[in-house]
């Protein structure tokens, strides 16, 4: 593989990627059950969707010549970590094709960006906001076939 570099999705194109890529990698997955398009349109709209007036958000692309490889979000909620007095951030969304590498590439670009945001020290793993705004352990929900994610990744950043 070329070197393989992560990205912030900050182009009007890069963000219209960053929700089209699952579409695109799960189509072949008769066991995939595709979310409304504009609902994950929605949920990213920082500008209108309720949550990010308390929350910051950004998503990261693994491009390279064939295409997208994977994404991934980082998430600050501002309300969570005052309620919880701690400083945390959280990553979700995560979506890449079968490579080790990738999948690290991009937990370490979001881990980055969360680090970045004010020192951040610690980071929940594999949660996913919905628009209820209620946070949901995806770990627990994933196929065994997805855990090598948690069990060749180094997901904790610390605390």
């Amino acid at each position: 593989m070329s070197a393989l570099q992560v990205v912030p999705a900050g182009s009007r194109r890069e963000h219209r990627e960053f929700l089209d890529f699952p579409y695109r990698h799960y189509r072949a997955d008769r066991y995939w059950v595709a979310p409304l398009r504009l609902v994950q349109k929605e949920l990213f709209d920082t500008a209108r969707h309720p949550f990010w007036g308390h929350a910051d958000l950004e998503c990261f692309l693994a491009p390279n010549a064939s295409g997208t490889l994977g994404r991934i979000a980082a998430i600050v909620d501002r309300n969570y970590n005052e309620f919880h007095q701690e400083q945390a951030g959280f990553f979700g969304f995560l979506e890449t094709v079968n490579d080790l590498e990738v999948a690290r590439a991009l937990l370490e670009a979001a881990r980055d960006w969360l680090r970045a945001r004010g020192g951040l020290r610690r980071s929940r793993d594999l949660y996913a906001y919905y628009l209820d705004r209620q946070i949901v352990n995806t770990a627990k929900l994933l196929p065994p076939s997805f855990s090598w994610v948690t069990r060749r990744l180094p997901l904790r950043t610390g605390g």
